[in-house]
């Protein structure tokens, strides 16, 4: 039965104009999945290690998560406060509104009662929409991986500071699925289109491909340019198998 393999590579110094550009790559497992947070602060927990297998829902990263704690605590106790005050207001409501039925107090101290009351909503609902803004926090400072997989890079380090202001920082990659990928080095990019066909050599096969995807991204402080092949070979290529790409 056909196997569809999907390689991932990034280019590596080419060889002279006059012969093909060769580069060699290693095969892994699955699409690959970036793991990642939006939130600003240091890295209290790493368990990335890469080459080794997580199940879904396993910790992989996490934050310092002290200051969202205490957060936690206060936005707790303001939501037990207006909660107590909303019930409070609603007694007062009620009481206000068989008064005024029996006439005994003027329209005006039924409107200060029910003026009282909306406020005692709105505090206990923005206390409430603070407490789950912290709730969250904390748990996207737990980051976990999505589905399982393997991991496959490993870019934060325990007590390194991370900034999600401007985009969300990158904290791993992995790789999920039964499809493969394969990366290797580029230093140089040079042309490499999508639909352009590449040579794939594997186990003393050769192979047509085709580029399915190509693109540039910043690493650190250097860039470096991936492009995604795709070939249909006639036998499952293990984890690590090298191959040879040509054209």
């Amino acid at each position: 039965m056909p196997v569809w393999i999907v390689i991932a590579f990034v280019l590596t110094a080419p060889a002279p104009a006059e012969t093909p550009r060769e580069y060699t790559a290693a095969v892994l497992w699955g699409e690959r999945v970036r793991l990642s947070t939006p939130l600003t602060g240091t890295v209290a927990e790493s368990r990335c290690r890469e080459g080794t297998p997580v199940r879904a829902g396993e910790l992989v990263y996490r934050l310092d998560e002290r200051a969202w704690a205490a957060e936690k605590t206060a936005a707790e106790k303001a939501v037990e406060a207006a909660r107590l005050g909303f019930e409070e207001a609603e007694r007062e409501w009620e009481r206000v509104q068989e008064l005024y039925a029996d006439d005994l107090i003027a329209d005006q101290e039924r409107r200060q009662a029910e003026i009282a009351r909306a406020r005692a909503v709105a505090r206990l609902a923005e206390a409430e929409a603070r407490l789950a803004g912290t709730l969250q926090r904390l748990d996207q400072a737990r980051v976990t991986a999505p589905r399982g997989g393997r991991l496959i890079a490993c870019h934060a380090r325990v007590g390194e500071a991370l900034s999600g202001a401007l985009r969300p920082a990158r904290l791993a990659e992995m790789v999920v699925g039964r499809s493969r990928e394969v990366e290797v080095n580029l230093l140089e990019h040079r042309p490499l289109d999508v639909g352009q066909t590449v040579r794939v050599e594997a186990r003393g096969k050769t192979y047509r491909g085709r580029v399915v995807r190509v693109e540039r991204e910043r690493v650190d402080d250097t860039w470096r340019t991936w492009a995604r092949v795709r070939f249909e070979a006639d036998e499952e290529l293990p984890l690590g198998e090298r191959v040879t790409l040509r054209w």
